[in-house]
């Protein structure tokens, strides 16, 4: 129950960010998983250092979280062959199937935070988020439902940790 409680709350978060009437931004660098890459995915921007990968192996311990909206981010066919196959991406190919907004390494950040920050101050704050409301796919108590029915067939922690132990 706390296992499953744990991941409401994961789910709640990332429907809160990927909701946000604001540009949320995300930078990646170095190992992203699980998560952490739902996180990423989340976001309206986002950009990685050359070298981050990211890999999402929660379905193979059944467990269903942010695979929608990773669907959408790089198509689903892609979304199914990456997710079947908890492929690892590295930054040019998550650039090319966009999953990354830009490449850019940390001391270009500022420049890049600051073209953001142009760009989130064009539109004022209402039409901003009208924007995003009216562009968004998301399907908040469809992806809760999915991810408590992954998480409540039996064995749950049994097969995260039978996953953790063969790596």
């Amino acid at each position: 129950a706390d296992l499953l409680l744990r991941l409401v709350r994961i789910e709640t978060l990332l429907q809160r960010v990927a909701m946000s009437p604001c540009m949320t931004v995300a930078f990646a660098h170095g190992r992203n998983f699980g998560a952490g890459v739902d996180l990423f995915v989340a976001c309206r921007k986002r950009f990685c250092a050359a070298d981050a990968t990211f890999r999402m192996p929660g379905l193979r311990f059944g467990l269903v979280l942010g695979t929608r909206r990773f669907g959408e981010c790089v198509g689903r066919s892609n979304a199914r062959d990456i997710l079947e196959q908890t492929r690892t991406l590295d930054a040019n190919e998550a650039l090319e199937l966009g999953l990354v907004s830009g490449l850019i390494e940390a001391d270009g950040m500022r420049g890049m935070i600051g073209d953001l920050r142009r760009v989130a101050t064009q539109l004022d704050r209402e039409t901003q988020r009208h924007l995003y409301e009216v562009l968004t796919l998301e399907d908040g108590a469809r992806d809760l439902a999915d991810l408590v029915l992954s998480a409540s067939r039996p064995g749950l922690k049994a097969r995260m940790l039978a996953f953790m132990n063969q790596r």
